[in-house]
């Protein structure tokens, strides 16, 4: 037996041995070379017998086979590294070819209603029809793989450079988040799919790339992957050791196997592993919605490449013809009613497909299906194999595996059917139409897999969700999400599970909770819970906070926009000064000018600065003013070109805050001493739904700290980022978290939708996110929002906008009465048979609670949201 290593170099001392191209593969001499053992010869004696081709047939493949020069042959057929451009090279038997690995979006088909379905099916077949080029769609279904999130966890135990000492609560809860994810390893498998497309050149691939995203990019997505993704997915598929290949440097030094040999008749050792490639050699007339499944989607295949291409050699139109003369006359010779109703519904077939050619733009393809199966051992691999020959054979479809094709069929993945019907050694495929091959479509498997994120659950495909909200890719460009459900929907859990995951890595998280659920949670996280009413730190109301930068919402620029945010600041001061006593519009323009020249006669004649030569937003807390201050310019005589009445107002709003409200409101910010923990949570009990008050403007300013906060630590860790301190993936972030969010965001809140739109609009440049939590969407935007005018109104305008910003939507089991509200203002992120879905979304405790997570791709992800019974005991208060 020979053994074959494609990364080592060719002895210099074996010059026989020698293969006259100059790229990493030889021939590997070991030391004990194996011989066949007695039942791989008797398997293949006994495949032999049951080939059911002519014997003759049979003797000419063997002739080809083995008069071949292997040893120019049996070389890797990657040849080169993967170019800028993403292009694959490959060589075999001395001819070249060039390809593209694209990433397909797939679907999840049983949650489609028969028409979205069958739109789905109509698309595909178009593709086909459009697309007349070789493809290859490969499907995978290999074991889990989440050792880069595992990895990533392993960086955020305390004591690892770069990263603030974690407590012993943290480093356990790491713990048990990287036990989950081995757990997952062993348990499930991941299911994706790939495009591969060819060219001959550079160009002539570059213009296929073009006209495949044209004809199926709506679709499939088809994006490039990434040299990275390329690498692991051919690592995958040729049982390479990617991850323990730690010097690997090449693309074949990665990916190729170090161990295989290509001796044995009818199966492939691989790097300890037994393989065999089972191929359809004939298909069943009988064309079933998702057939191809049966091959792309069985329990004991590892992979499936499906190969397609045009026979421009053949005239199918004539075939056609020819085959409908030949029904008729069948037909009329026909001597009992079932030969008749054979012949005329074989006739009626041909015609309706003559008609679809001459019309519709129907093609015939050749398709070659391969099955690629694994295991530890012969007698494993023989019967995954036979299990899969009585799965998938009967009515018309026959599978088998080649006897001494081991390599043709292995080496198949790399290059397309065109260029394998030019190899020395080659078989035809299946041949159907574009109609039948898009019956049968497989790309059935929706996934999440964020390198940095935690597995939250899986997908209706069977598929694993690891959700970090924070990864940037060229569709999700910020970081806030939005969170609906009834209660009982899983929605409290959901948010919880989110919140741990980003304090756990070392993010500050920041929760603002109602109904004190957080409560227990906080506690156990080592984290502080504060009542919001000042007895347990101040923010001062008179404070100009950095909220605006000079780039605005559409620029990554994160300079401060100093008076920018002094403007916003007397803007908000204003609003606040509102819950207190009422203003018109007369009023307001004079409070603004009050305002204005107080602050001014505050650090110019007070303090000495030039106006606007200084940086007002960048003072110690104790260089601004407070209430005492404010009562005491109002009283001294100061105020000048304004309506007394005003004034006097003003005084009496005054005096009321700095005697009977002054442990709330009056004196210099004490809270950012406190919010150095990395967990904190806000006690809002006391704000109510529909009145504004206190607990509002407590809440606002406190909020307005918060966000100046996120904002001033973004501009570090972004100067630390930009400067290659840090990697994107250890710039510590923010998460500031609103539980039953409705009690602060709803048609009359307007000041807090007015500061949630503001926020949202610059963050994600500050690398902070909002989650926002609800259990009805109508007590947001009410049935009759669009008749509200006034406050109302604008604050309904805002909160549609403050959604519609938020990168992210989980979807959780609606109640009937807000079906309609989803309609109306968020139509776009569901298909119609979401709608009654919704209302039917269950939580079980074994695989979790049912949600639809839009954002993340161009569809949504229909999943269920999985927590552990650790977990849920540490939630309490969400199922």
């Amino acid at each position: 037996m020979k053994n074959y290593n494609f990364i080592e170099e060719a002895s210099q001392k074996d010059e026989k041995k020698k293969h006259p191209f100059d790229f990493l593969k030889v021939l590997k001499n070991k030391e004990e070379k194996s011989e066949p053992r007695p039942q791989d010869k008797k398997q293949a004696l006994d495949k032999e017998k049951s080939d059911n081709r002519p014997l003759s047939k049979i003797k000419q493949d063997f002739g080809k086979y083995f008069n071949l020069k292997k040893n120019t042959l049996l070389t890797y057929p990657i040849d080169r590294p993967i170019d800028s451009a993403g292009r694959l090279h490959a060589t075999i038997d001395g001819k070249e070819e060039y390809s593209y690995l694209l990433a397909v979006k797939g679907y999840d088909l049983a949650g489609q209603s028969e028409e979205e379905y069958g739109a789905i099916k109509v698309k595909y077949w178009s593709f086909h029809k459009n697309f007349t080029y070789p493809f290859k769609e490969i499907y995978m279904n290999f074991p889990e793989n989440n050792s880069k999130n595992q990895a990533y966890l392993l960086t955020k135990f305390s004591g690892k450079a770069g990263i603030q000492r974690l407590n012993e609560i943290k480093d356990n809860y790491l713990k048990e988040e990287i036990r989950k994810l081995k757990v997952v390893e062993e348990e499930f498998k991941s299911k994706r799919s790939f495009i591969a497309i060819y060219g001959q050149t550079e160009e002539e691939l570059d213009d296929r790339l073009r006209q495949v995203q044209g004809a199926g990019g709506k679709l499939l997505g088809l994006q490039k992957l990434e040299q990275e993704e390329v690498e692991i997915l051919f690592e995958l598929l040729n049982r390479g050791e990617l991850q323990k290949k730690t010097e690997a440097e090449n693309f074949i030094e990665k990916t190729a196997p170090s161990d295989i040999c290509f001796d044995y008749a009818n199966h492939i050792p691989v790097n300890g592993y037994e393989e065999a490639i089972v191929v359809v050699t004939a298909l069943s007339t009988n064309v079933n919605n998702g057939w191809l499944q049966n091959f792309t989607h069985h329990v004991d295949v590892d992979a499936t490449t499906v190969d397609y291409r045009m026979k421009e050699e053949v005239n199918y139109a004539k075939m056609m013809s020819d085959s409908i003369e030949v029904s008729k006359k069948k037909y009329k010779k026909a001597r009992n009613d079932t030969n008749k109703d054979r012949a005329q519904q074989q006739y009626n077939i041909l015609r309706q497909k003559a008609f679809d050619m001459d019309n519709d733009g129907e093609v015939i393809k050749e398709i070659t299906i391969r099955m690629l199966v694994s295991a530890p051992d012969l007698k494993t691999l023989n019967d995954k194999v036979d299990t899969i020959a009585k799965n998938t054979s009967g009515k018309g479809t026959q599978v088998q595996v080649y006897n001494n094709m081991g390599f043709y069929d292995w080496s198949s993945r790399f290059v397309s059917s065109d260029f394998q019907s030019k190899m020395s050694i080659s078989r035809e495929g299946v041949e159907r139409s574009a109609l039948a091959l898009a019956l049968g479509f497989a790309h059935n498997q929706t996934y999440l897999s964020d390198p940095t994120g935690q597995y939250f659950g899986r997908t209706k495909t069977q598929c694993s969700v690891y959700l970090d909200i924070f990864t940037k890719t060229a569709d999700r460009l910020s970081y806030d999400i939005f969170i609906s459900g009834m209660k009982g929907s899983g929605k409290s859990t959901f948010l919880k599970k989110l919140t741990i995951s980003n304090f756990i890595v070392g993010n500050f998280v920041y929760v603002f909770d109602k109904a004190r659920e957080f409560k227990e949670l906080t506690r156990w996280l080592g984290g502080d819970y504060l009542p919001l009413d000042g007895t347990r730190g101040l923010v001062n109301m008179l404070q100009v906070l950095p909220l605006l930068s000079l780039g605005g919402d559409e620029s990554d620029d994160v300079t401060k926009d100093i008076w920018g945010s002094y403007n916003l600041h007397i803007s908000k001061t204003i609003n606040r000064f509102k819950n207190w006593i009422d203003f018109t519009k007369d009023e307001v323009l004079d409070v603004n000018s009050i305002l204005d020249d107080f602050y001014q006669d505050f650090f110019v004649l007070g303090k000495g600065y030039q106006w606007k030569q200084f940086d007002i937003t960048g003072l110690a807390n104790q260089d601004y003013p407070t209430f005492d201050d404010f009562y005491r310019y109002l009283v001294s005589g100061k105020v000048k070109d304004v309506d007394p009445q005003t004034t006097q107002r003003l005084i009496k709003m005054t005096k009321n805050v700095i005697t009977r409200k002054r442990s709330t409101f009056v004196g210099h910010t004490t809270m950012d001493n406190i919010l150095t923990s990395r967990f904190i949570t806000f006690d809002i009990s006391n704000i109510t739904t529909e009145t504004t008050g206190d607990a509002d403007i407590l809440f606002d300013v406190t909020l307005s700290l918060l966000f100046s906060m996120a904002q001033n630590r973004g501009r570090k860790e972004k100067h630390r980022y930009e400067t290659g301190q840090i990697s994107f993936e250890e710039i510590v972030r923010s998460l500031i978290v609103v539980d039953e969010c409705h009690n602060v965001l709803n048609p009359y809140k307007l000041q807090a939708t007015e500061m949630f739109l503001e926020a949202l609009r610059e963050n994600r440049k500050f690398y902070y996110g909002v989650a926002l939590a609800t259990q009805l969407i109508e007590t947001m935007i009410p049935d009759n929002a669009a008749q509200m005018s006034g406050n109302p109104g604008l604050a309904v305008q805002n909160l549609k906008a403050i959604i519609g910003l938020c990168q992210y939507k989980a979807w959780m089991r609606q109640s009937n009465t807000s079906i309609q509200t989803i309609k109306n203002n968020f139509s776009g992120y569901f298909k119609e048979s979401d709608y009654h879905a919704l209302q039917h979304f269950k939580v079980d405790k074994n695989i979790g609670s049912e949600l639809i997570l839009s954002g993340t791709g161009e569809r949504g992800l229909e999943m269920y949201h999985y927590a552990t019974p650790h977990e849920l005991s540490l939630f309490q208060g969400g199922a």
